[in-house]
């Protein structure tokens, strides 16, 4: 086989061989008729779509099948802490009041850094008041 290195017109655009197998544009496809039933016309809200309309309609499941384990350890001084209103993130600290969450202490006093602010606002401290038990279980769901 010989390749030709200077093809005679300079200008036309090179494609590859088979450039409609590759090219995934609805006109490319052998029943562009199926393709707009099931993904829509341009400009159509996308809640009138077949797919659309069959996520909306399937049954919801009745439980889990699986949960996620949590890669990171909780920590059960942290969460003691937490409970009793004292809240540190790194070299950051903010006492609360009893029951009082650190977002609702807002004329009062404000987050120290905006490393404190990202982890509060994180949830990562949940995990350390589910590890004490019932009790931080309880301030958990009060401060969520």
């Amino acid at each position: 086989m010989v390749i030709d290195a200077h093809p005679a017109n300079d200008d036309a655009p090179i494609s590859p061989p088979n450039a409609a197998a590759n090219d995934p544009s609805p006109s490319s496809y052998s029943d562009e008729a199926d393709w707009i039933a099931y993904t829509g016309r341009a400009g159509e809200p996308a809640r009138a779509t077949a797919i659309y309309r069959l996520r909306l309609n399937a049954t919801a499941p009745d439980t889990l099948l699986a949960s996620p384990i949590d890669a990171r350890p909780a920590d059960k001084a942290r969460g003691d802490e937490i409970l009793r209103g004292h809240w540190r993130f790194d070299t950051s600290t903010v006492d609360t009041p009893d029951n009082r969450a650190p977002w609702d202490l807002s004329g009062e006093q404000h987050f120290p850094s905006r490393h404190f602010a990202d982890r509060i606002h994180r949830f990562g401290w949940l995990r350390d008041l589910l590890a004490i038990g019932p009790d931080g279980a309880a301030r958990a769901r009060a401060l969520t």
